[in-house]
């Protein structure tokens, strides 16, 4: 069975800071890189996927959505310059709690984006968090937003207060799908 990646969709999450004055906030690039060397140390800085794929329901999809969302969630905290979530996992289980289609495995873009929104309701309540969807030209999935130009592909470039996530569906050769995965994206380089 060869697998191939059919759709690409972008998933741009901004964080808006909602008093008069906004402080400098510090790149995704910088702030990924800043988590993950916590992480090696041993610090739960983000959610694995791996240890949430158990509590998926038989013939669901992975964990990655739900994963992706907790670990964009410390990301954006540590770009408006607070601590990351002290135990991830634990926030993990409340925004399951309240949304129980995420033990499927498998969320719609407004499943993603709704559970974006209540995370950052709860762990970035000073800040307002605008998430954009940019859906693939040609792609199957229910979109919203204008479509990145199938000339040129999306923008995966990295911008000053933005995090953009990367979502993909993964099919066989012969079209059936597998599933979908989500990538934060830290950066894009040239070349």
């Amino acid at each position: 069975m060869r697998m191939c990646v059919t759709t690409v969709l972008v998933i741009f999450v901004a964080c808006e800071w909602s008093r008069a004055e906004a402080p400098g906030l510090k790149s995704p690039e910088r702030c990924l890189v800043d988590l993950q060397a916590r992480q090696a140390a041993d610090h739960d800085s983000f959610v694995l996927q791996g240890d949430l794929d158990p509590i998926i329901r038989p013939g669901g999809g992975g964990a990655c959505a739900t994963a992706a969302v907790i670990d964009a969630i410390q990301v954006l905290r540590v770009m408006a310059g607070q601590e990351p979530i002290s135990n991830p996992d634990r926030a993990t289980l409340e925004l399951i709690s309240g949304q129980d289609h995420l033990l499927n495995g498998r969320v719609t873009d407004s499943q993603f984006r709704d559970a974006i929104e209540k995370a950052s309701s709860r762990h970035l309540s000073e800040w307002g968090v605008r998430v954009d969807v940019q859906p693939s030209p040609h792609g199957p999935l229910a979109t919203s937003g204008e479509p990145w130009a199938a000339h040129t592909g999306p923008d995966l470039s990295t911008a000053h207060g933005q995090l953009k996530i990367v979502t993909y569906t993964v099919t066989t050769k012969e079209g059936s799908t597998l599933g979908r995965h989500f990538v934060l994206v830290k950066t894009l380089e040239e070349g």
